[in-house]
């Protein structure tokens, strides 16, 4: 196996919780946020996924795409956006993470958020 030296792909966390009912936020994650965001992806996201804790109320959304200027490409079609401020009604953003090689530009962008940077060192994938 060769160890893998680089990787652009930024993967971006998001810590949220929230105080609307978990049936009427799955319903517009499903029937909305996903539709949407899939029919803007043009392969920006590798990966978007929703993993939640009904009982804490607290969810995390994992985007992983090919690289920063991707994920920068399909947040720049996504802020503002109906679906988008209905994401920013549900939920409250606890911690915003991006691993990986983020631009100047994605930094400058979504420093208002508040995240964590952590650059990438080494690795290895298999998928």
């Amino acid at each position: 196996m060769e160890l893998q030296q680089e990787n652009s792909s930024v993967i971006i966390i998001f810590d949220v919780s929230y105080a609307e009912d978990f049936e009427v936020i799955r319903k517009y994650i499903v029937d909305q946020e996903i539709p949407f965001i899939a029919a803007l992806n043009q392969d920006n996201l590798v990966r978007f996924e929703w993993y939640f804790s009904p009982e804490n109320n607290s969810a995390t959304l994992i985007e992983i795409a090919k690289d920063s200027d991707a994920w920068e490409e399909l947040a720049n079609k996504v802020i503002g956006s109906p679906v988008n401020e209905k994401f920013n009604e549900f939920f409250t953003i606890e911690k915003l993470t991006v691993l990986g090689e983020a631009s100047d530009s994605l930094r400058e962008k979504i420093e208002p958020m508040n995240p964590e940077f952590r650059p990438y060192v080494a690795g290895f994938a298999t998928y």
